[in-house]
């Protein structure tokens, strides 16, 4: 009888907390917008945060309506999430960043400024934590912003960036620098890309090393290519000249590269330095037999715009 009794009293114990949360009603439209004014007119961040969330539950049930109420709650989430994001990022929350970036692009699909953002603040985590860990998300953002910058979907600001061409250095910068370990074309392209815009970029010896080395890369294999081809030849054809002229033309491209690495680093005397300026030196003596016009090449190293990789 003592189990039985039990079993009933927790049988009772189950209805008294069941039947009022079945009784509890969701608040009308009037009601749930006054606790979200309430929310919001605090000075509590979490109240901040939790106004948002039943602003977008809000806006999900009654976002079609044309009335005053809708219009003061999609004005407070507008502006809470963009103000949300920007913070987020600045202080590297990347994962709440993209939470709200993803927001705002649902809404806003043709906003240049989210990408944009998003693709710098993970290569901030990485540059300032060796956090590589939104290097795939830096560079699908950077893409889509370019994309968008070179459809016209401008942002109302470029900040942190001065101007459309120092943000387009950038996001091609982002994606050089987030390619390297795995697609050296891929990133040799679009650091040069990078440096073809007005911005510090052009002044950084980087973009330039990868350039070279990416060229340095061909270039191994088309002299490989070119023994196994014409290694048994006794005397030159037309496809042999034509495959060393490509190979100069390589040639021509790595000691463009080193020359303006060189002109960067003039008059450093670190490791790093004299070890670029000596292998544009052995580079050269491979194309200039005589070695003669270095000198002339770092000083004009400048003189006209890196070419697009090819």
């Amino acid at each position: 009888m003592k189990y039985i009794s039990g079993f009933v009293a927790a049988a009772v114990l189950e209805m008294v907390f069941v039947i009022p949360a079945a009784a509890q009603k969701e608040p009308s439209k009037d009601e749930w917008f006054n606790q979200i004014a309430k929310l919001t007119n605090t000075k509590k961040a979490e109240d901040k945060v939790k106004a948002y969330t039943q602003s977008k539950e809000f806006l999900a049930k009654y976002g079609k309506d044309t009335d005053d109420k809708v219009k003061k709650i999609r004005d407070f989430a507008v502006n809470y999430r963009i103000a949300a994001f920007e913070d987020s990022v600045s202080t590297g929350k990347m994962d709440d960043a993209l939470e709200f970036g993803d927001d705002i692009l649902a809404d806003e699909p043709d906003n240049s400024f989210v990408p944009m953002m998003l693709a710098y603040g993970g290569f901030q985590a990485f540059s300032q934590k060796r956090d590589k860990g939104y290097s795939s998300k830096s560079i699908t953002n950077a893409r889509k912003a370019l994309e968008l910058l070179g459809a016209g979907k401008l942002p109302k600001s470029f900040n942190p960036f001065k101007d459309q061409a120092e943000a387009t250095a950038w996001m091609h910068y982002i994606i050089g620098a987030f390619t390297v370990d795995f697609d050296l074309k891929e990133a040799a392209s679009n650091l040069a890309k990078a440096v073809a815009q007005p911005s510090q970029i052009k002044d950084d010896t980087y973009p330039y090393v990868v350039v070279a080395t990416y060229y340095e890369q061909k270039y191994e294999k088309q002299v490989e290519d070119y023994k196994l081809k014409h290694g048994a030849k006794r005397t030159e054809d037309a496809e042999m000249k034509s495959d060393q002229a490509a190979i100069d033309a390589t040639l021509d491209r790595i000691i463009d590269a080193w020359a303006r690495v060189a002109k960067l680093v003039d008059g450093k005397t670190d490791e790093a330095s004299m070890g670029w300026k000596e292998r544009l030196g052995q580079i050269y003596k491979i194309r200039h037999k005589d070695g003669k016009g270095l000198q002339e090449a770092i000083s004009g190293a400048f003189s006209s715009p890196l070419k697009d990789v090819n």
